[in-house]
């Protein structure tokens, strides 16, 4: 099975991504509303959670990409 949540959301300064069930390496992108890539993370296999600090981001809206 495979499971995401990403909470709080909306945030102030960080929200954590937990992604259940991953079998492969992923890697997460953040992308702000007009589609520039804003940062890009490493999420490992069997990792429990990864922290994204949005301090110094913009008010708005984002969106995340997950691939591996």
């Amino acid at each position: 099975d495979f499971s995401l949540s990403l909470l709080p959301n909306p945030c102030i300064d960080k929200t954590v991504l937990k992604i259940q069930g991953l079998e492969k390496d992923a890697e997460v992108v953040l992308y702000d509303i007009n589609g520039r890539k804003v940062n890009d993370y490493s999420y490992k296999a069997g990792q429990e959670s990864l922290t994204i600090d949005v301090n110094g981001l913009e008010k708005g809206v984002y969106n995340l990409r997950i691939s591996n």
